[in-house]
């Protein structure tokens, strides 16, 4: 029971600072840590103790849950914005290749 309450605690820190760094745009953070993360949960439940105290991990995992959502539409924004960005570029190598044509 222990060693799965701090497993869960492990996990749900993790996630914290997971949100943390997506919520600064550190993507190359978020990366590694997803690893580190995906490490510590496997680890948790790779034995079959059983959890005594339900309603805890039961709050722990949806926090977890929530966090993961919640970072899952940081990427997405992240990912618009820089999509944005991109296709302003192409319009400005668009309007310099017109201008250069047309010298």
């Amino acid at each position: 029971m222990t060693n799965k309450k701090t497993g869960l605690e492990q996990i749900l820190k993790m996630t914290k600072q997971l949100h943390k760094l997506a919520s600064t745009e550190k993507w190359e953070e978020v990366d590694k840590l997803v690893k580190a993360r995906q490490s510590c949960i496997e680890a948790c439940f790779a034995n079959d103790t059983s959890i005594k105290d339900i309603p805890a991990a039961t709050k722990c995992i949806e926090e977890v849950q929530q966090l993961d959502k919640e970072i899952v539409e940081l990427g997405v924004k992240a990912k618009r914005k820089i999509g944005a960005e991109l296709n302003k570029i192409q319009q400005g190598r668009v309007a310099i290749d017109a201008y250069q044509a047309a010298k």
